[in-house]
């Protein structure tokens, strides 16, 4: 019964004539007209250059496999995150791909997996998922890397379509499955999670994003929620009972338990992606931002004491300047104008713009996604992961977004996009505006792909951020900075105490000669994915001499750290620096 439903399904997506558009349809979210802004500017010269050295690499072994090549479930289409990690603490950064599965299961022993890489150094990586014990074979969302048990080194959790796996890492090169142990296992379909500490009792809790309840026998009513621009397509998100996402407090042994509720969490369920924890006031305590699909984004503001108040609408985060709700996928944080607040940029669906939204002070934010003329070159794409990175170290933090639209049959009609589509990289000109310089910035960014995941990490030690995304139905793809640096650098770790030796929550602030740079500690975000713990700080003009760096810890603390040599890699230990008043 069930392969002649998939039959006929597959067949209508195929040959179904064109209908009449139905808004109503899937994550699109767009909003009822194109959004104001000044004229598009054509593609700018590229200061970057990037190379694809994925072969080389090693990486191109892998493949992720992401359901029936027709996508007719949304399952099949959402795919997973990518992750950087120092797993072995050998100072080289090592990569975490995530993989799928499908509907129909697969013989015994041809099951897709995840996969470890380690890097041997300078970028060479080799698959030891065997010997490390990892290999999850699960269809795969997220995947966050934390240090959840203090001990310094990074464990994984995977956030799948089914039960979530946490792997603790047993320090010798090998990990343990402690998913049922710690009560983690979150049963629902997850898609992202982040481990922070937000009552400050030097454990790290957890907060997992769960999507939708899938069932793949149902069908709605409603046709039109199975249509896209007349097309038959995969039905959902919308008409799919909503899932609710869950909090975890841990008791400090690494044990977990549910308190969504107690922690002030337990809002309306959404469709959930993307989720940051980051402290956005700088005053002490963690808050949490989530990209929701077709709904508006949750903004859980810390009360200090680890309870939450959701102020999405009255912050601005929750909408876009129209007031309207948008398909959010992945989400970044970063401060691109430098005025020592954090901003947060939020991929959506074609059709729409992806939104900056940019912190004003006082917990409210603005959509000035127009007035930086990013708005204009992002309508045509569908969205997924992204970056505040500063590619080139001339001191402002640029943009990078991953691309690829859910729908394969789209390539049979003229819409003016594609399935396949190209990544993209928008340079800051000075917290002014973002200038569309894909097409000058190598070959690499030419090729389209169906891109999901992103990470950003410095993989082979020279002083620049390169970028790995994770693409549906095929290898990753490494990408390699090779951009004219237009100033010096320096890349920092900050290690905290106890359970929370990321240092998570955490605020640096780096002094430069007259510029200040501020970076959150918790990770860019991105698409379900993890990045460098390292924070790259690109100095620029102002890169002539020593840098002062000043933690802002979790809690209020303050400790200053002086004298810091540029163009090297350094590590900030709590109680090793001066402490502020």
């Amino acid at each position: 019964m069930r392969e002649t439903h998939r039959t006929e399904w597959v067949l209508s997506l195929r040959v179904l004539p064109l209908l009449v558009f139905a808004a109503a349809c899937a994550e699109e979210g767009a909003p009822g007209g194109s959004p104001s802004e000044p004229a598009a500017e054509e593609e700018g010269a590229s200061p970057f250059l990037f190379t694809d050295v994925t072969e080389s690499s090693g990486l191109s072994s892998f493949r992720q496999r992401n359901g029936d090549p027709d996508k007719p479930y949304i399952v099949d289409q959402i795919g997973g995150g990518v992750a950087f990690l120092d797993y072995d603490r050998d100072g080289d950064l090592d990569a975490y791909l995530t993989n799928g599965s499908s509907l129909d299961g697969f013989p015994a022993g041809e099951a897709p997996r995840d996969a470890l890489f380690q890097n041997g150094g300078a970028g060479k990586f080799r698959d030891v998922s065997a010997e490390a014990g990892v290999g999850d074979e699960l269809w795969t969302n997220g995947v966050a890397a934390p240090d959840y048990d203090g001990d310094g080194y990074p464990d994984v959790y995977l956030c799948n379509f089914g039960a979530n796996v946490l792997l603790r890492n047993r320090g010798d090169g090998t990990f343990a499955d402690v998913s049922s142990a710690s009560g983690t296992a979150d049963a629902s379909w997850s898609t992202g999670a982040a481990f922070f500490d937000p009552d400050l009792d030097g454990d790290l809790d957890l907060y997992v994003v769960n999507y939708l309840e899938f069932d793949r026998d149902f069908v709605p009513a409603d046709k039109q929620l199975c249509t896209y621009r007349g097309i038959m397509v995969a039905y959902g998100p919308r008409g799919l009972g909503l899932a609710p996402d869950n909090f975890y407090r841990n008791d400090g042994t690494g044990s977990f338990a549910e308190d969504t509720e107690a922690a002030g969490m337990r809002g309306a369920p959404a469709y959930g992606f993307q989720v940051l924890a980051f402290d956005f006031d700088v005053d002490g305590d963690t808050d949490v931002f989530v990209s929701n699909d077709s709904m508006e984004n949750f903004f859980f503001v810390n009360d200090g004491e680890g309870r939450f108040e959701d102020r999405g609408m009255q912050s601005g985060l929750a909408v876009n300047l129209y007031g309207q709700s948008q398909a959010g996928m992945g989400a970044a944080v970063g401060d691109y104008n430098a005025d020592g607040l954090p901003d947060i940029y939020v991929t959506n669906f074609a059709q729409d713009y992806n939104t900056l939204y940019r912190n004003d002070g006082g917990g409210f934010f603005t959509d000035v996604t127009g007035e930086l003329r990013l708005s204009g070159p992002t309508m045509t794409s569908l969205g997924w992961s992204c970056g505040f990175v500063d590619f080139d170290s001339d001191g402002d933090d640029d943009v990078y977004v991953s691309n690829g639209h859910l729908y394969p049959q789209i390539d049979l009609f003229d819409f003016g996009t594609s399935y396949r589509q190209r990544n993209q990289v928008f340079e800051n000109w000075g917290g002014q505006r973002f200038v569309d310089v894909t097409s000058g910035s190598g070959p690499a960014w030419e090729d389209a792909q169906v891109s999901r995941g992103g990470a950003v990490g410095d993989i082979d030690g020279d002083g620049d951020p390169d970028l790995l995304i994770g693409n549906l139905d095929g290898p990753a793809t490494l990408l390699r900075n090779d951009s004219p640096r237009a100033g010096a650098w320096i890349s920092i770790r900050v290690i905290g105490e106890g359970g929370n030796r990321d240092a998570v929550g955490a605020t640096l602030d780096v002094i430069s000669g007259e510029r200040t740079q501020r970076k959150s500690l918790g990770g860019l975000g991105g698409f379900l994915s993890a990045s460098d713990p390292r924070l790259h700080f690109g100095l620029g003009e102002w890169g002539g001499g020593a840098v002062r760096a000043v933690v802002h810890w979790p809690g209020g603390a303050r400790e200053s750290f002086e004298g810091l040599a540029p163009e090297r890699f350094h590590e900030l230990a709590r109680g090793a620096g001066v402490a502020l008043p």
